[in-house]
């Protein structure tokens, strides 16, 4: 039986023992009652007894609650969650470290129900060869798997598997695949890190810690740049742009930033820190557009600390508008609802970056958004009569769904000419408001 499965098993038996020692007491202390004849039960005596009944009904829900609440194991593969999996990790096995770099392609071709049907199989040729492997999903790309094989023998086994997928694909569907082996860390951040640089098999290693403890002390202090800029439209809206000043000393994008945060689990602090920083340079008169990593969305942790946040500092509430953009389709979606629905109970409102992107649509239609930004691919193509005219269509689309539409990077006037035709509710860029220096303007 495969790990997951005993884990799951545990689970239910731990529950059914919680549920059944109360119940069996409850049994016993009414049988041991029946052996005096001259007990006679006042009413009080009665509400009691419904009170013990009412609160073990009450502790029944509560442990039932717990035991789906706490789940470990991912449902649509039957692989363990990255927050299980880290407990099995040691300092004496391997690690097989695979991506799939088409998934996001093959979920809005082939749906999300046949595609993650697909996965499951993929996933059951590791368990075929050996069910004692440790099995784990990270992302929703990202998988790792956790084997006492000697490092020969797992190396033969993971290359014939791979090449049987690749040539034999999964019921006719290409799966895109790279991994790496690498020695098992019970430290799970520094183990994610170094399977990644022996997959890209480009990176330097202590380059990467460097630049990871120089982006450390940055958050610590929070030596943050913010800059915001005015959106053109009904409702005066801000966008910030902000930025980390790390004192390495070459220039480091964006892109690099965001992973290196998201790889060495940064995030919590990186945007708490942001956000106590802005709470103090931004009036908030007026609300403010913030771009977030989606995966960080989905951490609840910080959706609690957003809680708190806008209790302790009430006029920031109903405020902060998030921004995302994902380039996969997140698999577990109805999840990814709840949890949008749970920040919008708290008056954070969303908007969706990039649409006209493959993955946009699939939000689309799943999460509810105040504005969509169009894609900078559209005012790049504007002068491509078919770009013009699809883009013109999702316009109709966000329109038709309440969604406030954004035009950005307008810099001189005959952009804006070209899209005479389209009204948009707002745009940004230098041609109506330059970005300014939160610092300088207060």
């Amino acid at each position: 039986m495969i790990i997951s499965k005993k884990i799951e098993r545990k689970n239910r038996q731990n529950a059914a023992i919680k549920l059944i020692m109360p119940l069996l007491l409850l049994v016993f202390a009414f049988v041991y009652l029946q052996e005096f004849d001259d007990i006679n039960f006042k009413t009080l005596d009665v509400l009691v007894v419904l009170c013990f009944i009412f609160l073990y009904f009450y502790y029944f829900v509560f442990v039932i609650y717990k035991s789906v609440k706490h789940n470990v194991i991912d449902e649509k593969t039957g692989t363990l969650l990255q927050s299980e999996f880290v407990k099995y990790l040691n300092n004496d096995d391997f690690v097989i470290f695979f991506t799939i770099s088409n998934i996001n392609e093959l979920k809005l071709r082939l749906g999300f129900d046949k595609s993650d049907k697909l996965l499951k199989k993929l996933i059951d040729k590791f368990y075929a060869w050996d069910e004692n492997l440790v099995i784990g999903r990270i992302t929703t790309a990202d998988f790792m798997i956790l084997s006492n094989a000697k490092h020969k023998v797992l190396q033969h086994e993971i290359k014939k598997i791979f090449l049987e997928i690749k040539r034999e694909r999964i019921d006719g569907v290409d799966f895109k695949c790279d991994y790496s082996i690498v020695k098992a860390d019970t430290n799970f951040n520094k183990l994610y890190l170094e399977a990644q640089n022996r997959l890209k098999d480009d990176v330097d290693i202590d380059t990467e810690n460097i630049i990871t403890n120089s982006i450390i002390n940055a958050i610590n202090k929070n030596d943050y740049c913010l800059k915001i800029q005015r959106l053109e439209g009904d409702e005066e809206i801000y966008y910030l742009n902000y930025r980390i000043n790390s004192d390495y000393p070459e220039k480091l994008s964006q892109a690099k930033l965001e992973d290196i945060i998201i790889k060495n689990n940064l995030e919590f602090n990186f945007y708490k820190n942001l956000l106590e920083l802005l709470s103090r340079e931004y009036n908030f008169d007026n609300r403010i557009m913030i771009k977030i990593s989606p995966d960080f969305l989905r951490n609840l942790n910080f959706l609690f600390y957003l809680g708190e946040f806008f209790i302790k500092r009430p006029h920031t509430k109903g405020k902060i508008i998030f921004e995302f953009f994902e380039n996969d389709v997140y698999y577990d979606m109805p999840r990814f609802e709840e949890i949008i629905k749970e920040y919008r109970d708290i008056n954070v409102s969303f908007a969706l970056n990039r649409i006209g992107s493959p993955s946009s649509l699939e939000y689309l239609k799943r999460l509810e958004f105040e504005f969509g930004i169009f894609d900078i691919e559209f005012n790049k193509n504007i002068r491509n009569e078919k770009y013009f005219v699809i883009y013109e269509n999702l316009y109709q689309i966000c329109k038709s769904l309440n969604i406030k539409t954004i035009m950005r990077f307008i810099d001189n006037k005959s952009l804006l000419d070209l899209t005479k035709d389209i009204k948009f509710d707002y745009y940004q860029g230098f041609l109506f408001y330059k970005d300014k220096n939160l610092k300088e303007m207060k």
